[in-house]
């Protein structure tokens, strides 16, 4: 089990919150990650990190696409 952290951003792109969490696999981390941002409808942009390595990034109507990690939009 790793940890990863879950960034809430503005439409500023400035962080907002946090949430932090262990998961099995990068696939679990981003499969938790959209469904926590697909609960809530306040913060537009979002990042996904384990560690040092920024696992993806985007905007709430990204959800709707394919997730990829190390997706650079």
């Amino acid at each position: 089990m790793q940890g990863y952290r879950l960034y809430f951003l503005s439409s500023e792109d400035r962080i907002r919150g946090v949430e932090q969490f262990v998961a099995a696999s990068d696939g679990d981390a981003m499969a938790r990650s959209h469904r926590i941002i697909s609960e809530q409808d306040i913060y537009p942009g979002f990042e996904v990190w384990q560690g040092a390595r920024l696992l993806t990034f985007g905007r709430r109507g990204d959800l709707e696409k394919p997730w990829k990690i190390g997706c650079t939009s």
